[in-house]
């Protein structure tokens, strides 16, 4: 079991400072709908721009010398066909905005259907956070995102059917325990972040949806279940290294803000809540941390200790989000 998302030095080198692709991030940053990415797994990297949850271009080393493999959704390709396939570097030039702004008037022209970003719901507001503590950040961030969707790695399937199959079984037991059998556990972390004192923070995003307030009040089972697989003995060291490494990448390429101050690592691994426009009369936050107990009775009233809970809106940033006791 591993965790690495940086890039290989030459592949990277394409999107520094001076570099053919570097124009790339500079358009990503101009536009706030956008958001930059670093992506890795045992077979290979890539580099994705995301609209919302939803990746609209993503690039990767070409078995040929001197080329780039652009890849999406087959609508993309629809859209705009001429930015997608093998592709010369030195093509890959700002020609290609154009076609990345018909992608975005696309996803634009879905409307509010389109869950990942236009109806300004979870995804639209993940991929905002991404935003103001990734590409946006600044020397006074109180926590940086390093990534997002994030996942470990693992040596072989065997391992991972071990590791990720063990813990699945045992959180759909606890699941039907606190009476939650709604919920199933997921493969992907939504973001993952270092705060100023050195913690990795594991987060856990919800929109206060008053149609599904179930999605707010599951979130213990949600971010306990990333809490004790990033955990994981497995993994220990290797998450820590993988999250400065890559955190060194993004601030080499402007990713996170250069002038944000890296702190030594406090060894401790914080799970944490974010919930949008949250409604504080809502009874969800009550259940929310009814379960949260009822959790601790079955797994210890260590469960989730140091957990961290914030609410996220558009006017007024990042604000503490308090817990009923």
């Amino acid at each position: 079991m591993y965790y690495n998302r940086t890039l290989s030095k030459g592949f990277a080198d394409l999107f520094m400072d001076g570099g053919p692709l570097r124009w790339l991030i500079d358009y990503v940053r101009s536009n706030s709908d956008l958001d930059f990415q670093l992506r890795r797994n045992e077979q290979e990297e890539w580099a994705s721009i995301y609209r919302g949850r939803t990746q609209i271009l993503g690039i990767k080393p070409s078995s040929e010398t001197g080329h780039l493999t652009l890849f999406a959704d087959d609508a993309h390709k629809e859209v705009c066909s001429d930015l997608y396939g093998n592709k010369a570097v030195t093509s890959v030039t700002h020609v290609y905005q154009s076609c990345l702004d018909k992608i975005r008037d696309f996803r634009k022209e879905k409307g509010p259907k389109d869950f990942f970003y236009e109806n300004k719901k979870e995804g639209y507001y993940q991929h905002m956070l991404a935003r103001d503590y990734g590409i946006l950040s600044n020397a006074d961030s109180i926590f940086v995102i390093v990534d997002r969707e994030a996942v470990p790695g693992y040596d072989s399937n065997e391992e991972k059917q071990s590791i990720l199959g063990s813990l699945k079984e045992r959180y759909n037991k606890l699941k039907g325990k606190v009476g939650q059998n709604c919920w199933a556990p997921g493969d992907e972390l939504d973001l993952l972040a270092l705060d100023k004192t050195g913690n990795i923070l594991l987060i856990e995003c919800k929109h206060h949806d008053k149609n599904n307030s179930q999605q707010i009040y599951q979130l213990p089972l949600q971010v306990g279940f990333y809490h004790e697989l990033l955990s994981s003995r497995e993994l220990e060291g290797k998450l820590q290294e993988g999250v400065l490494k890559l955190l060194s990448q993004k601030q080499e390429l402007g990713l996170i803000s250069r002038d944000w101050k890296v702190p030594a690592l406090s060894g401790k691994i914080i799970p944490m809540i974010n919930v949008s426009e949250p409604n504080y009369k809502s009874r969800a936050y009550d259940r929310l941390s009814e379960i949260l107990n009822s959790c601790r009775k079955e797994k210890g009233q260590d469960f989730l200790k140091e957990l961290r809970a914030y609410g996220y809106t558009e006017e007024g940033g990042l604000t503490p989000l308090t817990l009923p006791t």
